[in-house]
């Protein structure tokens, strides 16, 4: 109870830090957008280069801290896309995509083990016993990890926490996200980066529409195969 206590309102008070950052972050985009008349993608842009060098003051700790940051974000149910498009403004879309792609592996097993050793005593165990995904990790733990990456049934972290509370193995749960996570990991760098140059928005657009594709071709599939 005391440790649900905890969480509940550990999560309150970093919503209500990412809350006022985001107003800040749009207050800002205003003033650049519109204010100064930069347009949109310029704006984005500058802001991009100001908080390049804010964050940078850290150094080579700099991808180190983000993907720290990265890897607590599941305990406050942070979006992880925010945090991806976020890393595009700080290392480029290279060096974005390899630190997300660090930052939401560790961040899949810090939530992995949460549920699997916690899921008790947080309520998850029950929290996860409503819905129906443990129907889908009947089958083999990999398999069942990998399509529910790349098919969006479930929100990530909420995958992450089931798995540990389903007890999956440790290591067909790492294989099958460190795979699943590329196609929507990818789509989001491009997204993030067609912010600021507007010509890679249609691939981003084209990875998605491949997502939604794989979605609807194994969706079905995956409904006969639990019943």
């Amino acid at each position: 109870m005391y440790t649900t206590m905890m969480h509940k309102r550990l999560t309150t008070f970093v919503a209500i830090l990412w809350g006022i950052a985001i107003i800040l972050f749009f207050r800002e985009l205003y003033v650049y957008a519109f204010v100064e008349a930069m347009g949109i993608p310029k704006a984005l842009e500058m802001f991009g280069t100001e908080l390049q060098k804010a964050i940078m003051g850290f150094g080579v700790f700099t991808p180190v801290l983000f993907i720290l940051l990265y890897s607590i974000r599941p305990l406050v149910l942070f979006p992880a896309s925010i945090m991806t498009i976020t890393s595009v403004f700080l290392f480029g879309p290279y060096g974005g995509f390899a630190v997300s792609y660090v930052g939401e592996l560790c961040s899949a097993v810090v939530a992995f083990f949460v549920g699997k050793y916690f899921g008790e005593e947080l309520g998850l165990t029950k929290r996860v016993a409503s819905t129906k995904i443990g129907s889908y990790f009947q089958g083999n733990p990999f398999t069942s990890v990998l399509v529910l990456r790349l098919v969006p049934l479930f929100p990530f972290d909420f995958v992450n926490y089931a798995s540990g509370v389903a007890k999956l193995p440790t290591s067909a749960y790492l294989y099958g996200t460190a795979l699943g996570v590329l196609p929507g990991l990818a789509m989001y760098i491009f997204l993030g980066f067609s912010l600021m140059h507007t010509e890679y928005l249609l691939l981003a657009l084209c990875l998605f529409g491949v997502l939604i594709g794989v979605s609807r071709y194994f969706k079905p599939r995956l409904s006969q195969g639990k019943q």
